[in-house]
């Protein structure tokens, strides 16, 4: 049998046994006995195993409260960042002190080091089913598709009760749309609608995913996923767009992401802190990440500048120009 221990350690796991036994040897002969400190021969009486602990800290400490690693987590689930670019957004926006390091031990706690890429689920789904043609392309020269994601929160102190956190990404130049919206039962359509008639490029589809909520029953979620994926279906087949519903995010880091808020609300409330946290601070940061972010996944160009240099190779990809100030207006959808 493979025993492990200490590299330090002067006696072994059979000597322990003796010492822990021997309630009749006094402490100093046992010392002697072993040619080791009494200091030592307490130690192991005291304990019931005869393993050596482990050096490394029970759980591993980071700097981020456990609201923020829940923000980092659902950065990583809608914005689909590399660990460099999504490390500078969490740096820029969440925490500054965050460590490359750390970053990456906090995504793979929650099952996220690495995220199936919307090429591999389209694959994916695509060997589901017996149709021999692709359902689409995501490399389509003619425009690209937008990622959804819906995300419900219950009431959290500093709210006047739940809501839900939309966004909106552009696959192919990481552009970002976000809303946060009152409305907790439904996507809002016309948050999407907005944001198609605000982008340049021409949408062809909507990439989607279960909605992410707290707190509701498994029944209910059933439900509201279901209608979720309806009401997505069909307003696409409205708009001619391609929907793609496909599977990117770990069942175990939504169920973590839930154990940990709803620990968060029953025990330490006193770290949630969304006290004048509104739309308009939200769109202030999407406004910063889209147009002041060099992102390495865009060759260290910002979102913004990205899709202007693609305008000037592929204009027929455009529904409309995109003028020197697109992305540039913090407020909002748009200042075209």
């Amino acid at each position: 049998m493979r025993i492990n221990l200490h590299k330090n350690a002067r006696t072994t796991p059979a000597q322990r046994a003796f010492i822990q036994k021997a309630s009749q040897t006094s402490i100093s002969d046992l010392a002697d006995k072993f040619g080791v400190s009494e200091t030592t021969i307490r130690r192991w009486k005291k304990r019931k195993s005869v393993i050596d602990n482990p050096h490394t800290p029970k759980t591993i400490k980071t700097a981020m409260t456990r609201e923020q690693e829940i923000v980092v987590v659902l950065l990583r689930i809608c914005l689909h960042l590399g660990l460099d670019d999504l490390l500078q957004v969490v740096q820029r926006f969440v925490f500054p002190g965050c460590s490359r390091s750390s970053l990456n031990r906090l995504l793979k706690r929650y099952h996220i080091s690495r995220l199936i890429s919307f090429k591999e689920a389209l694959s994916k789904e695509h060997s589901k089913t017996s149709s021999q043609k692709m359902v689409a392309s995501l490399d389509d020269y003619r425009g690209t598709y937008f990622y959804y994601n819906r995300i419900t929160v219950p009431q959290l102190p500093g709210t006047q009760g739940p809501f839900q956190v939309q966004t909106l990404l552009d696959n192919s130049f990481r552009y970002v749309y976000a809303d946060i919206n009152i409305s907790v039962n439904q996507p809002s359509l016309s948050f999407i609608e907005q944001a198609i008639l605000h982008f340049p490029l021409s949408v062809l589809g909507i990439i989607f995913t279960d909605p992410i909520a707290f707190f509701d029953s498994d029944m209910n979620m059933a439900e509201s996923a279901l209608d979720h994926v309806q009401l997505i279906r069909d307003y696409c087949r409205v708009q001619n767009l391609t929907p793609l519903h496909l599977e990117t995010v770990p069942k175990q880091t939504t169920d973590r992401l839930k154990q940990e808020i709803k620990t968060i609300i029953q025990n330490h409330p006193q770290q949630i802190n969304l006290h004048g946290f509104d739309n308009e601070k939200l769109l202030k940061s999407v406004w910063l990440y889209n147009t002041r972010l060099n992102l390495g996944s865009l060759k260290q160009n910002t979102p913004s500048q990205a899709i202007q240099d693609y305008y000037i190779h592929f204009p027929n990809s455009f529904r409309k120009k995109p003028n020197q100030s697109f992305g540039t207006s913090p407020s909002a959808r748009g200042d075209e």
